[in-house]
């Protein structure tokens, strides 16, 4: 994501201050649009290599100084320091400006555009640091005495041929994104001098600062982040003979502080301009069963099929022989460690880069991809766009523990650069949960507050390598690793060892799948079956199809010998994508649909983050979910339930007395809480899923439909491990000794995690987890889905599901005493149940359920309401109550 050698500030994150900042692509940060494209070069819609001198200028044009002001070039910057490379760039020490030369020849010429966040503040995390902006081409145009910079079209085609042709830019917007004037020029009128130092530090190329909307933030003030064009400049300038680099500090000032602190904060941004690659690149058209990155292209003058003519992101990798069957590349893509990387780990590096060039030499190109270590000495750095690097980082809250961008050529999909980072966090050995579990206010009720971590992720976004759920599960391991799981390691070392190895490796080899061009595939473990990650054989398993996969960690069953942590080699599916991205031979249509008629099969599928079941309103097949893992992952999440069960009497004994206080037996209270909600997120989403597979006319497909409803058989399995693991009035059986001992490390003044109470809110995070799974099943969208997928195929009928549901929250106490747990849990179903049926957001079917549902619950208060203990017989009244009020005539919003 990065083109410097500044890659270990990237992962410094931005403050909760810093999040009211948006930052819009180059197609909406503009000054002023222009309007369509035009023939004639002196109106603002022509977008090539204008003169304009003897035509007026229009009127909305600012003020711009007569051509007599103009100073001579050579007198201009003899006084101030000049960086030759692509735009060579001249600053002032003096005064801190910075000027740049546009000579005629580049004039109408396109260049290529991208941004990050280069840093933002480490103060609390936040999304925005080390984000990669849209990729943009652009143009150069002279008016007059002033340059203008443009944006072209990329998506929009016209056909190869024809007269349509005719008509490319027509009615297509393209931006005018900034005009500055000349302030000097050569005496043969062909470099022409421009100041940039306000055009790298205002929203020109992007928009940074919000001005207003700032997101509101529990506890504090409501803040408005307005960029301060006077106070932001350019930091850095790093220009070489294919790109520029400018990294520009912009400062934000906030409204509504109440400390000088939080009155400002600063965002680094790196701007890079690229120069447009040679030709010769052939595109290669996308295809929905197989996972790219792509650039968006749309035919405009296609009149039969569909317009649709998306290009791969991928490399110019060729063969040194076209004709060979397997050849050497021509050019190979080469990674380079850092020289900052730990030595004990440069050789695994090494080795897991080079990895891929076994899917590659099914694709017939051999040594496609090469690694080697920057040597200490070395006199160029990672903004260089011709060297790839894979950066080491340590950042104090890390939004990733990997992450590998590319940027392309929007033009054609050609991959011209790509960086992979590290962080250190991921070889972290003690457990540092105090900000995995940030507080969120539950969307259901509204009952948890800052001291409550509220953990579920049905409101939560996804993200590579999701920094929040991977670190929680490479914490996760680190715990069964201190508690001695793993029947093949002798020692716990050895086993935490193997964890982090096996851990970074998979880190590896996935990132650099993505420089590659590849999206995720969440779909890759649904082809490995449960029985062979763990017992004899095991070791030789590979978890997922895919390491483009979001994985669970394997972790074995107590007593069964441990099998691969992650996935540590290429998996079908990638060759089988590599080929459809690189092969040459695929040119031949025959060639290509045998090829993607093996998408069907089961270790080629793909679901991406399109299809990403991430919550109850996105995505619809279970099987594409991260951090679940086998071919059942009901099974799966039920032995992972199990196993925390069993490790929870082992905190005490095994993490007391490794620190200085009690701090980790709380982290891995936590940890161990997550993966039991998580567990039971999975299986929820089975309950109302369907199965997707995607096909093509005349391919033949493994199942009857392309949608197809989870089994009945399935769906109900999922509800009875449900009611026996998340519901149940002994699902929650903790030590007493145990939570007596839950006790946060104290600094200074401050507890960790910045919170204010110092007991952990036991019935808050086994409320919020037990809301997260019945927010899941009883989402308007499942239900509907329910309904519809009855018409082809669901026996599980809405009516069924929401009675069970009921049964399993109500019908096993009503014969005797509610514990607390089941109080919370019961009085969080009934509001559910009555908030979703006063909705009018659900289908008939579902109303009727529902409501069926309440008259139930109200009937059995009825019958139990002398049953248990005074406190019991007050909570079913309190129930009963609630239902009733439901029910009043009148209270339904209609």
């Amino acid at each position: 994501m990065t083109r410097n050698n500044n890659l270990r500030a990237i992962m410094g994150v931005a403050s909760v201050l810093a999040s009211a900042l948006i930052f819009a692509s180059p197609a909406v940060a503009q000054s002023g649009a222009a309007g369509t494209n035009t023939d004639d070069p002196c109106k603002p819609g022509y977008v090539g290599d204008a003169k304009c001198e003897d035509s007026p200028r229009p009127s909305t044009t600012p003020a711009l100084p007569p051509a007599a002001a103009i100073k001579s070039l050579d007198s201009f910057i003899k006084d101030k320091v000049k960086i030759e490379g692509l735009f060579t760039i001249y600053r002032d020490d003096a005064t801190g400006k910075h000027f740049m030369e546009v000579r005629e020849d580049q004039l109408g010429q396109e260049f290529i555009y991208f941004s990050y966040v280069h840093n933002g503040s480490a103060n609390v995390q936040s999304r925005l640091a080390g984000t990669l902006r849209d990729n943009a081409v652009f143009r150069i145009r002279r008016t007059m005495n002033r340059i203008d910079f443009f944006m072209a079209d990329t998506e929009y085609e016209f056909g190869a041929s024809g007269p349509l042709t005719r008509l490319q830019g027509r009615n297509i917007t393209q931006p005018l994104l900034t005009t500055e004037a000349i302030v000097a020029r050569s005496s043969d009128q062909k470099v022409h001098l421009i100041d940039v130092s306000k055009m790298f530090t205002r929203n020109a190329f992007v928009r940074v600062g919000s001005g207003s909307g700032a997101p509101v933030i529990p506890g504090l003030p409501t803040l408005s982040a307005t960029l301060s064009t006077e106070d932001s400049t350019i930091s850095q300038v790093r220009n070489y003979p294919e790109n520029l680099n400018i990294i520009s500090e912009y400062v934000l000032r906030m409204s509504g502080a109440t400390s000088p602190r939080g009155s400002s904060d600063t965002i680094a941004l790196q701007h890079s301009f690229l120069a447009m690659p040679q030709g010769g690149f052939e595109p290669r058209l996308a295809d929905p069963r197989v996972g790219y990155f792509t650039s968006r292209k749309t035919d405009l003058s296609e009149s039969e099929g569909s317009p649709v003519r998306d290009v791969i992101h991928r490399w110019r990798l060729e063969k040194s022989d076209p004709n060979a069957a397997i050849s050497p590349a021509k050019t190979p893509i080469v990674f380079w460690i850092e020289n900052t990387t730990p030595l004990a780990y440069r050789p695994m590096i090494l080795d897991a880069v080079k990895s891929w060039n076994r899917a590659f030499e099914v694709a017939g190109i051999s040594n496609a991809i090469d690694a080697r270590v920057q040597p200490d000495d070395a006199t160029w750095d990672g903004g260089d766009v011709r060297y790839h690097l894979i950066s080491w980082n340590a950042s104090p809250t890390p939004r990733y523990l990997g992450y590998g961008p590319t940027f392309t050529n929007p033009r054609t999909g050609e991959i011209l650069g790509a960086d992979i980072v590290l962080e250190h966090a991921s070889l972290a050995r003690s457990i540092r949960t105090d900000r995995l579990f940030q507080a969120r206010p539950n969307p259901i009720n509204g009952y948890a507050n800052a001291d409550d971590h509220h953990h579920s992720d049905h409101d939560a976004g996804e993200d590579c390598l999701v920094g929040h759920d991977m670190a929680i599960g490479m914490a996760y391991a680190s715990i069964s690793a201190q508690i001695g799981q793993g029947a093949r390691f002798q020692t716990e070392s050895a086993l935490r060892e193997a964890i982090i190895r096996e851990g970074l490796r998979y880190l590896v080899i996935h990132e650099v799948g993505h420089t590659l061009g590849l999206t995720h595939n969440m779909m890759g473990s649904a082809a490995v079956p449960l029985r062979s990650l763990s017992g004899p054989g095991s070791a030789n398993v590979q978890p997922s199809a895919s390491v483009m996969d979001y994985p669970a960690i394997n972790i074995a069953p107590r007593g069964a010998q441990q099998g691969k942590f992650f996935p540590d080699q290429v998996g079908p599916y990638d060759i089988w994508a590599i080929q459809f991205g690189y092969d040459s031979r695929l040119k031949d249509p025959a060639a290509l649909t045998a090829h993607m008629s093996r998408s069907t099969q089961k270790e080629h599928r793909l679901g991406n983050d399109g299809d990403l079941i991430s919550g109850p309103d996105r995505g619809i097949d279970p099987r594409v979910n991260t951090f679940d893992l086998s071919d059942d992952p009901v099974g799966f999440g039920e032995q992972q339930i199990v196993l925390a069960w069993q490790t929870m009497p082992l905190l005490m004994q095994r993490l007391v007395g490794r620190g200085d206080s009690n701090e980790e037996v709380v982290a891995g209270f936590r940890l161990l809480l997550a993966n039991i909600e998580r567990a039971g997120l999975t299986a929820a989403r089975h309950i109302g899923g369907v199965y997707v597979e995607r096909t093509v006319g005349g391919q033949v497909a493994t199942q009857p439909l392309p949608h197809t409803p989870v089994p009945v058989a399935q769906q109900r399995r999922a509800m009875a491990m449900l009611a026996q693991r998340i519901f149940a009035p002994d699902a929650f059986d903790f030590s007493p000794e145990l939570l007596g001992s839950l006790q946060r490390y104290r600094r200074g003044f401050d507890l960790a995690s910045g919170l204010t109470r110092q007991d952990i809110t036991i019935n808050a995070l086994v409320r919020s987890l037990q809301s997260s799974v019945i927010f899941t099943l009883l989402h308007d969208r499942t239900l509907r889905r329910i309904s519809d997928t009855a018409l082809y195929g669901n026996g599980y009928s809405v009516y069924q599901m929401t009675r069970d549901l009921n049964d399993s929250i109500f019908a096993v106490d009503l014969a005797g005493d509610v514990n607390g747990f089941r109080r919370n849990l019961q009085v969080d179903f009934v509001r559910q149940v009555a908030t979703q049926w006063r909705s009018n957001r659900l289908d008939a079917q579902s109303e009727a359920a529902l409501l069926a549902i309440l008259e139930r619950i109200k009937a059995q208060m009825q019958s139990a309401a002398r049953v248990g203990s005074s406190a019991t017989q007050a909570h079913r009244r309190y129930v009963y109550r609630l239902v009733n009020d439901a029910l009043e005539p009148g209270t339904r919003a209609r």
